[in-house]
């Protein structure tokens, strides 16, 4: 859940905090996930240190597994997701809704199950050595800030034309561990629960 705060952080003040992230150019997986509004719409809560996170779903184009998320990780924030497959992995692709039509996307590895999500983020140090040995297409750069703190680098990892081909990679167990397995962040719908009558948004 730091992780994830951190990222839309990032997006909003790049230049006042020290992020790692991986990026796409394009949504990562080969075809879009249908959406069921009903399932959808809502209020989703997060589950961990902190249960007070909320975060209000809405659909936006249900064939394309397109949703705008407010209000998580931070009260302001206000994000497009756009949910897209391959294989048997699903993965959601993100960025601050008012953000250049061009620019990057953010993503994640995602389990939906009923009425509750989880999701992990990639692992930053292991995707730079993809990119680095070859393995995998796109660029890494290297930027110190003061968030960053004393003598440390941040690399940033932007992953580019990523094919069939390179998400069997991504997804293949032979590359090791890509993403954070062992912290998944835990989403509930919340607004069906036996007290959402009388708690606060």
């Amino acid at each position: 859940m730091k992780r994830t705060f951190c990222v839309v952080l990032f997006l909003i003040a790049p230049v006042l905090i020290g992020c790692a992230r991986v990026t796409v150019d394009e949504p990562i997986g080969a075809a879009a996930v249908p959406l069921d509004t009903d399932q959808w719409e809502g209020r989703w809560q997060v589950i961990g240190k902190d249960d007070s996170d909320v975060a209000l779903v809405d659909v936006l184009d249900a064939d394309n597994g397109v949703l705008r998320v407010q209000g998580y990780p931070m009260r302001s924030a206000d994000l497009t997701v756009q949910l897209r497959s391959s294989g048997n992995w699903v993965f959601a692709n993100y960025r601050l809704t008012d953000a250049p039509d061009d620019g990057p996307y953010e993503w994640v590895r995602v389990d939906l199950g009923d009425e509750r999500v989880l999701y992990w983020e990639p692992v930053h140090a292991r995707f730079a050595e993809l990119v680095q040995e070859g393995l995998l297409p796109g660029t890494t750069s290297v930027r110190t800030t003061a968030a960053a703190g004393p003598g440390n680098a941040i690399t940033e990892v932007a992953l580019r034309d990523l094919g069939p081909a390179e998400i069997d990679r991504i997804m293949a167990p032979e590359q090791g561990v890509l993403f954070g397995w062992e912290e998944p962040v835990v989403l509930i719908r919340s607004d069906r629960l036996p007290d959402a009558a009388t708690s606060t948004p």
